[in-house]
């Protein structure tokens, strides 16, 4: 290709960090900015992405800054999703937390089931309690949040939670269909329970 454009770059950054080459990606963005092409927002959901696979937190906090600074583009929801998986699963969930509440849109349950994972991946009850109830007012039917919570009291040994979440509510019978589940596009099916799931397209 003699020729490339911001459509160009941008399929190759975002197909490189759907795959986790994350070097690979982050080599074409700066090639793109190198030869005078202007991403787009597409464009960072890809960078960042490859910032979420990679692990690489300041420089997806970089790249976050950038989009607005340098370029007047501001953040989306899908932005803000990678953002949130980014520092959860960094460990920073305060910041993730922080993130949520500051964003000028209402978080969709995408980023609520990233922020749910990192609660369970790393045992952090409170915050687990807050974004559960979140959750469940986006998705009243998806018990599968309820899993995740129980999971996280079971690592902490906590069987009577005080927030009013009882083993009756774990145990509803009111279980989604594939068909619904596919609606919140945020929990799969992982060895016979719901998982949080996040994907750069989901954001």
């Amino acid at each position: 290709m003699e020729q490339r454009n911001v459509s160009s770059w941008t399929s190759m950054i975002v197909g490189y960090a759907m795959h986790g080459q994350v070097i690979e990606s982050l080599g074409c963005f700066r090639c793109m900015r190198k030869d005078g092409v202007r991403p787009n927002s597409v464009t960072f959901v890809g960078v960042l992405s490859a910032c979420v696979h990679g692990g690489m937190v300041q420089d997806g906090k970089r790249y976050f800054r950038m989009m607005e600074s340098e370029y007047g583009i501001m953040p989306k929801l899908r932005h803000y999703g990678c953002m949130v998986d980014l520092l959860g699963r960094a460990r920073l969930l305060e910041e993730a937390r922080e993130m949520v509440v500051g964003m000028p849109m209402e978080a969709n349950v995408v980023i609520w089931g990233c922020l749910m994972g990192a609660c369970e991946k790393y045992g952090n009850v409170k915050m687990g309690e807050w974004v559960c109830k979140h959750f469940l007012e986006l998705e009243p039917w998806n018990d599968g949040v309820y899993v995740v919570l129980s999971n996280i009291y079971a690592s902490k040994e906590q069987n009577h939670p005080s927030t009013g979440f009882t083993t009756n509510d774990q145990n509803k019978s009111s279980d989604p269909s594939p068909s619904d589940l596919s609606k919140g596009d945020n929990f799969i099916a992982v060895t016979n329970k719901l998982k949080p799931y996040c994907h750069p397209q989901s954001h």
